[in-house]
């Protein structure tokens, strides 16, 4: 594995135990809640007895140990998603081998692009001559003889409704070319250096090392400076003490912007300057 792909296996891994300990809780809760229950016995309340204060004590205990019991368990569950969901949002920017990974998946989407143009071609070809035997074949050694069975069921194809719709071969089509997109810039960036403009008492930095453009302020911006970097991608990183998103024109372009509307705020929050 590379850098990258250690660093998520590291945080699959951080999850993993995450949801370990809350269902170790759940489990502790649940166990707390049971004994209370088997203590009681289905006891009602005594009202006016002088075991009345102590038995409800035990009951609030009792729900509130369920309670924690049903919380832990839900934050173990989401925190599963959370690790089988590391690494599947597709060829992240921060993968040294984003390149030769984004070259590898383009050459495939071609490739599924060209052989559904020819199993297309060959369905015209068969429809036209009422179930060519050769066309059925032909469409057997491309996609496989147990799918070209089940393609050669649908009666309700024809020359002008074939196997792919021309939609298909068009969403194939955009996504390839927002992949080959992608790896241009990241070739265009390769050489990147790492930047830092003084903006105001602000810092705007292009850092290529971290792969992100990073905004640091002398305080804590201003609740609608907050919610503008949101809106823009922007997230705080605790790690770098910095705003940062992923370093590209629009991510530059937005931190420029946010900079000009921070300038023009009549304060900034935690500093106590006047703009």
């Amino acid at each position: 594995m590379n850098t990258y792909e250690q660093r998520l296996e590291a945080r699959r891994q951080r999850l993993e135990a995450r949801a370990e300990r809350a269902r170790q809780t759940a489990a502790s809760a649940g166990a707390t809640a049971d004994r209370i229950a088997y203590v009681m016995n289905g006891q009602p309340v005594l009202i006016g007895h002088h075991s009345e204060k102590r038995h409800r004590r035990d009951i609030d205990r009792m729900q509130n140990a369920m309670h924690k019991s049903v919380h832990a368990y839900r934050e173990a569950e989401e925190l599963d998603r959370r690790a089988d969901s590391v690494g599947t949002a597709g060829i992240s920017s921060d993968d040294p081998d984003a390149d030769n990974k984004l070259q590898a998946r383009i050459a495939e989407m071609e490739r599924e692009r060209e052989t559904m143009k020819t199993v297309n071609a060959a369905f015209r070809k068969a429809a036209k001559t009422g179930g060519d035997l050769a066309g059925w074949k032909a469409m057997a050694e491309l996609v496989g003889e147990s799918a070209a069975v089940q393609l050669a069921k649908h009666a309700s194809y024809t020359a002008d409704k074939v196997p792919y719709p021309s939609y298909t071969l068009t969403n194939l089509g955009a996504n390839i070319r927002r992949l080959q997109e992608r790896l241009k810039n990241l070739e265009s960036s390769a050489g990147r250096e790492t930047k830092e403009a003084i903006i105001g008492d602000a810092r705007l930095i292009e850092n290529a090392e971290e792969n992100r453009v990073q905004l640091i302020f002398p305080g804590k911006p201003a609740e609608d400076i907050r919610s503008l970097l949101k809106s823009y991608g922007f997230r705080w990183s605790p790690t770098n003490g910095a705003w940062q998103r992923h370093l590209n024109a629009s991510g530059i372009a937005a931190a420029r912007q946010i900079l000009v509307t921070w300038l023009n705020a009549p304060t900034s929050v935690g500093t106590g300057l006047d703009r």
